[in-house]
């Protein structure tokens, strides 16, 4: 009997250690730790710029496949520069056979009964090391290509090499420098925003397929933001951006500059994550539209196997302005709630359900009548999924997943329900 707990609290020491091990030998940035809930953490929320999302293999935990090794050049890792990349392609049935072949509102799988080459994603990096002491700079650039693409391109930059009508595009989501100062760091460019649960790069979520809450929160950002630790449980973003998906301004008379900010705080136990992120700014014609977004994250550990995870996030577009003397209104808003159930089957499998409910309203008012033209529905949505990672480098995701709402959103706006039977495979390299 001694015997027998003397090996149990062993094996219970190794494992702490392994998953401390584990942790330890990701980059300093909390985005590129381990995924959690297999681990001793949860999954980091888009808390920092910094590093790409965690690795298929880390979906899997510690008694799963070998993590993934990125490639190896000597003459690059001599600086700490490292390089990566990943291939996803796909293919999504509609039983519905749209005519023209979409099945929006739905993205990135966004093409019924047809083969899609998502994204080419080749990255290149210098994390920052500092380990929260010290000076040290780094930097990051992206280049995907494929047809996510022209969901995430940004206004003045790719349209100079993409064709507007081309579904194959060439996309650049992130290119910034970065500066970090013991527990303050701060980065100067082109970044994915820190807004939200799911992420653009396809290795970093569990679905294929994206919520609708995804679908308006915010891609990319051009400006700065700062990243400050307060403690190892709790850390704060702030920074200033040009707008959503915008590299040079949109209106050559507003080029004013929008805010984002947000923070992160984290049980001691590592059970529950919760973060808030937000940004406004103010656009068109001398900003007389506000543009504001938020999100809401939570993430609560039930168990080593099961994970769940709540969002609640909101859009909001008000425009006011004087159309022949008199007052005109234009408001849009979306909002919706999304949550997540994970399960781990084995060190292989893993399945997941996604359920979601999203609210859209739409008002324009001319104060010269009065006169309303009021736009109003509700869309709900609900995926089942598995993630099959047989290798490190490798992750096959089939879905279902059904859609309905109580207007016409489907088939051209002709159905008010939508079925898609959908995978996907991710090769990372």
């Amino acid at each position: 009997m001694v015997r027998k707990v003397i090996l149990f609290a062993r094996h219970r020491y190794v494992a702490k250690f392994t998953a401390l091990l584990l942790i330890a030998m990701g980059p300093a940035s909390a985005v590129a730790a381990p995924t959690a809930f297999e681990l001793a953490v949860l999954r980091p929320i888009k808390e920092s710029l910094q590093q790409d999302g965690p690795l298929t293999a880390d979906l899997f935990g510690q008694q799963g496949p070998p993590r993934f090794q990125r490639m190896a050049l000597p003459g690059l890792c001599r600086y700490g520069i490292k390089v990566g990349g990943w291939l996803e392609q796909s293919f999504t049935v509609n039983p519905n056979n749209p005519p023209d072949r979409s099945n929006q509102p739905v993205i990135f799988n966004d093409r019924a009964n047809d083969y899609q080459l998502n994204q080419l994603w080749l990255h290149a990096s210098r994390p920052i090391r500092n380990d929260g002491h010290g000076f040290d700079i780094g930097g990051r650039v992206d280049l995907t290509y494929g047809t996510d693409s022209h969901f995430t391109t940004s206004h003045g930059l790719e349209s100079s090499w993409n064709s507007a009508n081309s579904s194959m595009q060439l996309a650049m989501p992130q290119l910034y420098a970065e500066v970090a100062l013991n527990r303050f760091s701060i980065i100067f460019g082109h970044y994915l925003t820190p807004i939200g649960y799911e992420y653009t790069p396809a290795v970093s979520n569990f679905f294929y397929s994206h919520s609708y809450n995804f679908n308006f929160e915010p891609g990319t950002y051009t400006g700065t933001l700062a990243t400050y630790r307060v403690t190892d449980q709790l850390q704060l973003i702030a920074g200033f951006q040009r707008g959503e998906q915008t590299w040079t301004p949109r209106y050559m008379d507003n080029d004013r500059l929008g805010i984002v900010g947000g923070g992160q705080w984290s049980s001691l136990n590592k059970r529950v994550a919760i973060q808030f992120a937000m940004s406004a700014n103010g656009i068109g014609p001398a900003g007389v539209y506000s543009n504001n977004t938020y999100a809401l994250v939570v993430q609560y550990r039930i168990s080593r196997r099961l994970h769940y995870v709540f969002e609640q996030a909101g859009w909001q577009q008000l425009g006011r302005a004087f159309l022949s003397g008199h007052l005109s209104v234009d408001a849009d808003f979306r909002y919706g709630t999304c949550q997540y159930l994970f399960y781990k089957i084995n060190d292989y499998w893993r399945a997941g359900v996604r359920f979601s409910w999203n609210g859209y309203y739409r008002m324009q008012e001319t104060a010269a009548d009065a006169a309303r033209n009021v736009s109003n529905y509700n869309v709900y949505s609900t995926t089942l999924g598995l993630n099959w990672c047989p290798r490190p480098a490798f992750v096959l995701r089939p879905e279902i997943r059904i859609d309905w709402s109580d207007n016409a959103r489907f088939d051209g706006f002709t159905s008010t329900n939508q079925l898609l039977l959908a995978v996907d495979a991710i090769v990372k390299f």
